[in-house]
């Protein structure tokens, strides 16, 4: 699932910087910026798997365990 997510990343990453660029060109649109700006940052520094997640919880019992 997360290799399918992957093939699109490019598109993604490509549409965001256009709105960017699009939305610095404009006035007056203060909120709409900083949406974009905090979209790009999500979108490229917060990936969730939901394995690792799994895996903490895992760790976390067996450490509660012995």
């Amino acid at each position: 699932m997360f290799v399918c997510r992957l093939k699109d990343e490019k598109r993604v990453c490509d549409i965001i910087d256009k709105i960017q660029l699009y939305l610095e060109g404009q006035e007056n649109n203060a909120p709409e910026r900083c949406r974009i700006y905090i979209r790009k940052v999500e979108h490229l520094y917060y990936k969730f798997d939901a394995n690792v997640l799994k895996q903490k919880q895992v760790s976390s019992l067996w450490a509660i365990k012995c």
